[in-house]
């Protein structure tokens, strides 16, 4: 799971909320759980724009004091993942889509944050670029 770290901060008319490895992210809200809930939705558009600008996505470093943990899917992991090693890899994406053998609507579904792509499809995109996609279970802690 991806677990970004935002420092709610309180103002006139309620809470704002920004995230140090994601400089496009900015949220508020009425209260701290208006703000959490406006978060996990503002990180999904800064989660896009550097999908949709093909550059790598800054993974979380660990939570400061006044901060607060977001927790986003392990689909949204994957996702990001899949991203950051397409772009480390030295494969176009139209080779990527080629090898896939998918439409270009597949592919753009593929890597976009909200669709809820088959882990299948997933497993083969991870191998296409050498990569093995596992999933673990812990206890909570």
């Amino acid at each position: 799971m991806l677990n970004y770290a935002i420092k709610p901060i309180e103002d006139t008319v309620g809470y704002m909320a920004t995230c140090r490895d994601l400089p496009e992210f900015a949220s508020a809200g009425d209260t701290i759980e208006d703000l959490i809930q406006h978060s996990v939705e503002a990180l999904l558009v800064a989660l896009d724009i550097y999908i949709n600008e093909g550059i790598p996505i800054p993974l979380p470093s660990k939570i400061e004091q006044n901060e607060q943990l977001i927790r986003l899917s392990g689909m949204i992991f994957a996702k990001v993942y899949l991203h950051n090693s397409l772009l480390q890899s030295n494969i176009s994406k139209s080779e990527f889509k080629k090898r896939l053998n998918i439409s270009d609507e597949d592919l753009q579904q593929l890597f976009n944050i909200t669709y809820n792509t088959k882990w299948e499809q997933l497993e083969r995109a991870f191998d296409i670029i050498g990569k093995k996609l596992s999933i673990s279970v812990s206890d909570k802690n």
